[in-house]
């Protein structure tokens, strides 16, 4: 319960009010019997003793009716008090711990995302992209694949839809997999002639999903998309080396990480 809800603050002034306007009558009518009892106290002698002991009882007993009334609805406000109080208190703790959990996943949880290596081999030109899990737990459940567009002379066209694509031979769907804490998976391999750089412009894309859950209970379903451009336009065939190669730009598109994703 929100002590600042709207709803909640008025149903506890309601109870409120309704305790003290009792609470009210009840001062009202020891106030009327006070001053019934002026009255009736210049009319004490002329009664008969039967008379006056009938009416002494009944004024006592309605004086403690009164009393003991009163002492119930304190009791009665304290108590109420102490429910609210302690449901504030409960849920308070409770969220503290819903805090404290959310935080806990949010520390410990796998997180995946691409990385890449490359390198010159002879004539060619090695590009590994591979699946890091830069969490402290493993994922569950995990569904992967990655795609890419081989040499093209030009930029990606502002309506690619990043397909699936799948290597002569392959199985047309994800590989489902597990990624243990701080490891790497291996994702996608290219052997790219040197040849074909020879005639800029040439640009490479590497793109690729992963869906996966983490080790705790209650989560949503985790996802990370990425795409990579390898612009080797900026490169000169002829002095490629291993140390040359840091040509790499996140595509301005197809890079989310979860709700990211869905929009």
């Amino acid at each position: 319960m929100d002590e600042h809800d709207p709803e909640t603050v008025s149903s506890d002034r309601e109870k409120k009010d309704a305790y003290e306007e009792f609470e009210d009558r009840v001062r009202r009518i020891g106030l009327l019997l006070l001053s019934g009892l002026r009255v009736f106290k210049t009319r004490w002698n002329e009664l008969y003793f039967h008379q006056q002991a009938g009416h002494f009882l009944a004024f006592a007993t309605l004086v403690a009716l009164v009393v003991y009334t009163g002492y119930t609805i304190e009791i009665y406000k304290a108590s109420n008090r102490s429910a609210i109080a302690a449901k504030v208190s409960a849920e308070a703790a409770k969220g503290a711990a819903d805090t404290a959990h959310e935080a806990l996943v949010i520390g410990q949880r796998a997180y995946m995302v691409d990385s890449f290596t490359q390198a010159v081999e002879g004539q060619f030109l090695r590009v590994t992209i591979r699946w890091e899990n830069k969490g402290e737990t493993p994922t569950n459940h995990m569904t992967m694949h990655m795609s890419q567009s081989g040499i093209r002379h030009s930029p990606l066209p502002d309506n690619f839809d990043f397909p699936n694509t799948w290597e002569d031979g392959k199985d047309h769907g994800g590989i489902s997999v597990t990624a243990g804490a701080k490891s790497f998976l291996n994702g996608i391999e290219l052997h790219v002639p040197l040849a074909k750089l020879q005639h800029p412009p040439s640009y490479l894309y590497v793109w690729g999903w992963a869906r996966y859950s983490d080790v705790f209970k209650g989560t949503p379903e985790h996802e990370t998309r990425f795409c990579e451009e390898f612009d080797t336009n900026e490169m000169n065939p002829s002095k490629i080396s291993v140390h040359s190669l840091e040509v790499k730009n996140a595509c301005y598109r197809y890079n989310c990480v979860d709700d990211e994703c869905k929009n």
